[in-house]
């Protein structure tokens, strides 16, 4: 992304980027499971129907990511938890 930014700046062009930030809490592991299966499902159709595989074109990188987030301590920070203490349902 670095050099993408870089070589946008140095162009005087504007980078065409798109980003989704969301927070999702999942009742069960279970649920968590089927949520990443449905997700796969939606965006390989969506990759299927809109992939171009012949001449011309551009590139671009899709970077789908879910990752527990950091808790919030009693001060008002974040910290993570070992991976000893987490709930993994």
């Amino acid at each position: 992304m670095g050099k993408l930014i870089a070589g946008a700046a140095a162009a005087r062009q504007k980078l065409a980027t798109f980003a989704i930030d969301g927070e999702i809490t999942f009742r069960t592991a279970a649920d968590r499971a089927a949520f990443t299966e449905d997700l796969g499902v939606a965006v390989t159709r969506l990759v299927d129907q809109y992939h171009h595989s012949g001449a011309g074109g551009r590139k671009h990188r899709l970077v789908v990511a879910l990752h527990p987030a950091l808790k919030p301590e009693t001060n008002g920070t974040t910290k993570t938890i070992p991976a000893k203490e987490q709930n993994n349902d």
